[in-house]
């Protein structure tokens, strides 16, 4: 039901903490896992853009989880993150999105074989 993509997409942060820029490197149609070296607190609800196509969708999230380079040897350091304030055309467009990444992932796999 919830489904997720590998992807790498940019990110600015605008809760006023530095509008920090980076990656989005897992993404589903609910949220998103955010790479920082610097995570906000669990619970933060933070304003952000996502650099989508040649959109940019405005959101909030809210941190669900944070990981380090120091919890093992395949985490990466970041937040896992809720989409609390989306517009409806936003989210569809992140679905269209995974959709189309799920097609090309699978033409490409049927044409190495």
């Amino acid at each position: 039901r919830n489904l997720r993509i590998a992807t790498h997409l940019i990110l600015k942060l605008e809760d006023g903490l530095g509008g920090c820029e980076g990656h989005v490197t897992v993404l589903s149609e609910y949220g998103m896992f955010y790479r920082t070296l610097e995570p906000r607190p669990v619970n933060a609800r933070i304003p952000a853009v996502l650099a989508l196509k040649s959109r940019l969708i405005q959101l909030e999230a809210v941190v669900l989880y944070t990981t380090s380079f120091d919890e093992g040897p395949f985490k990466e350091p970041g937040m896992g993150m809720k989409f609390v304030k989306i517009s409806r055309a936003d989210r569809d467009l992140i679905a269209t999105f995974m959709l189309e990444q799920l097609e090309e992932s699978i033409v490409r796999q049927s044409s190495h074989q």
